[in-house]
């Protein structure tokens, strides 16, 4: 049988599992502002019922926080042929 759960539950469940998953971590990841701004927008969005790519997000950042960012090589722009203009008389 399929129980559904009200919004309050799904709420507490959620802040539970924040929880779980922040006090699981290395004392020095925990107090990272990168894993404390990904629980708390898991928090966020399971009491607001709202939208989970911001969850995913706060945790893919918080994952990669200590990779350096990708470097990327400017591409080169095609240059742009100028004539000139003809008289219009």
């Amino acid at each position: 049988m399929i129980r559904f759960r009200s919004r309050g539950e799904a709420a507490s469940d959620a802040q539970g599992c924040g929880g779980l998953i922040i006090t699981k971590l290395p004392e020095t990841e925990q107090h990272h502002p990168a894993w404390m701004a990904a629980v708390e927008a898991l928090i966020l969005v399971a009491e607001t019922d709202g939208p989970t790519m911001f969850v995913r997000i706060g945790v893919m950042r918080a994952l990669n926080h200590s990779k350096p960012a990708p470097k990327i090589a400017p591409q080169a722009r095609a240059s742009i042929q100028h004539r000139p203009m003809k008289d219009l008389v």
